[in-house]
């Protein structure tokens, strides 16, 4: 099966496990892009002049912007950290939600409708000590993650 492509918007690049729990989820990050949002201007309309045409992105922005952005139809991924990371002080990956404003008929004549956010968690691939063990020791095994 194909996978589909995704970028990542973000100031860091994306960790191994990162691209990891994207590929279980199905897609293959095609790049990070740093983008400094404003708040006078459209979020979705900042990522088209970024050449980011897919409408499903993986990003870390403040909720405010993710909200606009599921209002415009972007399905977003958002990873989670283990606490592991505020005790070592690294990036560790525990896994990452998908979000998808779903819009569903309220009667069976279609003039009302419900919204909710559809949510799915998909649970990081890679074992929380190895990524802690490859952060704290990049040289010894930073290769492992990447097989």
């Amino acid at each position: 099966m194909k996978k589909l492509k995704i970028f990542f918007i973000t100031r860091h690049e994306a960790t191994p496990a990162q691209i990891a729990t994207l590929q279980k989820m199905g897609y293959e990050l095609e790049g990070t892009v740093n983008i400094v949002f404003s708040e006078l201007k459209n979020p979705a309309e900042i990522l088209e002049e970024n050449n980011i045409g897919s409408k499903t992105i993986a990003i870390v922005a403040p909720s405010y912007i993710n909200m606009k952005l599921l209002n415009h139809g972007y399905t977003l991924i958002e990873f989670v950290n283990a606490p592991e990371k505020r005790e070592k002080m690294v990036f560790v990956c525990k896994g990452a939600f998908q979000y998808k404003l779903k819009c569903v008929p309220k009667d069976y004549a279609g003039n009302e409708f419900d919204a909710h956010i559809d949510i799915q968690y998909t649970e990081c691939p890679v074992d929380i000590e190895k990524q802690i063990e490859v952060a704290l020791y990049p040289s010894e095994k930073g290769s492992d993650l990447k097989k």
